[in-house]
């Protein structure tokens, strides 16, 4: 379903650049690479977004659902601790991720432009 959904992404990407004026593929930020560095990149964001988060989502809370139940029924006092520890730890990786987020974005800016570099690159050989 991801591979589909990808492939489905950029053709329909790849038929609204085709649309496009002349002009637009003579700025230096529209060039070959770049162009085919956001068909790359683009599509499979589409496709981790959807395939693969709503996964992690729905697996992380029927398990977190399912591990109050049992503990629940096994050790009450215990998930009462676990159930109040909880927000903290979201607040813990909400926290950690903005960071690396935000620690990344120079990273990613830096990989577009050698992507850009290494096709017009072999485009010129």
């Amino acid at each position: 379903m991801g591979e589909h959904l990808t492939k489905q992404v950029k053709d329909m990407m790849f038929s609204k650049i085709l649309t496009f004026e002349v002009g637009w593929f003579d700025q230096n930020q529209n060039s070959t690479g770049a162009i085919c560095s956001w068909l790359a990149k683009d599509a499979n964001v589409v496709r981790s977004l959807v395939g693969d988060r709503m996964a992690l989502v729905v697996q992380t809370f029927s398990v977190l659902i399912i591990a109050c139940a049992m503990g629940l029924i096994i050790a009450w006092r215990l998930v009462v601790v676990m159930i109040a520890v909880q927000p903290l730890i979201i607040v813990y990786y909400y926290t950690r991720r903005v960071l690396l987020k935000s620690m990344s974005a120079k990273a990613i800016k830096a990989q577009e432009e050698s992507n850009k570099l290494a096709a017009e690159a072999v485009s010129n050989l």
